[in-house]
């Protein structure tokens, strides 16, 4: 190896890990602490695995996340023939829309609290 080459960077769980995934960065690109625990973070993940929890917790993230960005895309596909249609202002349907996701996330999230409690 060149000693102009950049070292790879390691941490203690690295070699001692039992998934040994190449490393991508360079030593002076992160901070030896965080590497640590990243890979502690990441070898705890590989060896709990894909369990029935692990994949219904991600199709209902997955869910929400494209529930999110469903939103902005239904609203600029509705807009225009709504605006035609009732011929109203669009600043005060994209107001409307947003103050309708704030009483519903407020009232859903104080709910699920109250439910989740019981």
């Amino acid at each position: 190896m060149d000693s102009d080459d950049k070292k790879v960077a390691s941490s203690p769980t690295t070699e001692d890990s039992p998934h040994h995934f190449d490393v991508i960065y360079t030593e002076d690109a992160l901070d030896g602490r965080y590497i640590a625990k990243a890979q502690i973070l990441n070898d705890a993940v590989q060896d709990i695995g894909m369990g029935k929890y692990q994949w219904g917790l991600f199709c209902v993230t997955g869910f929400g996340w494209f529930a999110d960005n469903l939103w902005p895309i239904a609203t600029s596909l509705i807009l225009p023939p709504t605006v035609n249609e009732f011929k109203l202002e669009p600043a005060w349907l994209k107001f409307g829309q947003n103050i309708g996701l704030f009483v519903g996330a407020a009232f859903w999230a104080i709910g699920a609290d109250i439910w989740g409690r019981k």
